[in-house]
């Protein structure tokens, strides 16, 4: 071990993996003086060089070793080594490049109409403040926590993983996490099963894009900015505040033949 740095509560560690200088982080790793050593928990190596000789040595003889890779290059090793122990190495220096390339594309709004029927949706309630803000960290960690999607999946009945801005019977407003699901669905402890009645929806999303990852960095959010300025389709108009009770769906399009999208679905009804 040749460096250790803190910055506030984050650990990074700078070690020799047989000559190979590689990092750890225990989070993301903020360096207000140096941007470009920022980095999130893990381990990583910090060039595609040593990227390349770390791998080497730790596939030598592996029990099972995978890659994943962006344009041909490696982003990341997932490894099994001969002593059984299990390695995640993330190659620092594709991935910034990935994300700058990622952060240039410029997204095209995508719309079009559905009529969703009448559906129970399985998940986790989170209270929302007047104007629609709340912990969102602390809601996905609790959501998680609780066992996430395993006590839903069972009773799902589509796979897309969904969030329903919603007001409830209360007047309260809630972020609800999960999937459409069986009206029967065993609702494990801390979920709820709520009921949603039909409706028509205008669908804000953008074009497939190649990987989730990219659809989650470039697309969450991308359709709600352009929610108070869409042209709705003819005849339609959006729904009183007091109508209905689903302000928003955002569903995620996830590794589809197509590729994956981020939607924003946004209750419409017929003048």
């Amino acid at each position: 071990m040749s460096e250790v740095v803190r910055y506030g509560t984050c650990i990074r560690i700078v070690m020799e993996m047989f000559s190979i200088e590689l990092v750890i982080s225990n989070n993301t790793d903020h360096n207000p003086q140096d941007p470009t050593r920022q980095i999130n928990g893990g381990i990583w190596a910090l060039d595609d060089d040593k990227f390349n000789q770390a791998t080497a040595v730790l596939m030598e003889n592996a029990i099972n070793a995978r890659t994943e890779t962006w344009e041909g290059r490696a982003t990341a090793a997932f490894i099994t080594d001969k002593f059984g122990v299990k390695w995640v190495l993330h190659n620092k220096q594709t991935i910034l490049e990935r994300t700058t390339k990622m952060s240039e594309k410029t997204l095209t709004l995508v719309t079009f109409t559905v009529h969703q029927p009448a559906f129970h949706f399985l998940g986790i309630e989170n209270k929302l403040s007047v104007e629609w803000q709340g912990d969102f960290g602390h809601f996905w960690g609790n959501f998680f926590n609780l066992g996430g999607y395993d006590n839903i999946d069972p009773f799902a009945t589509e796979p897309l993983d969904s969030n329903i801005w919603y007001v409830n019977e209360s007047g309260e407003k809630v972020y609800f996490q999960g999937k459409i699901a069986k009206s029967d669905a065993t609702v494990a402890d801390g979920y709820s099963l709520v009921s949603f009645p039909a409706s028509d929806y205008l669908v804000l999303t953008h074009e497939w894009l190649p990987t989730f990852d990219e659809a989650q960095k470039l697309g969450i959010g991308f359709g709600r900015k352009h929610m108070n300025s869409v042209q709705l389709p003819d005849g339609y108009e959006r729904y009183d505040a007091t109508e209905f009770p689903i302000k928003e769906i955002e569903r995620d399009n996830a590794d589809t033949t197509e590729g994956s999208r981020i939607e924003h679905w946004l209750p419409i009804k017929k003048k």
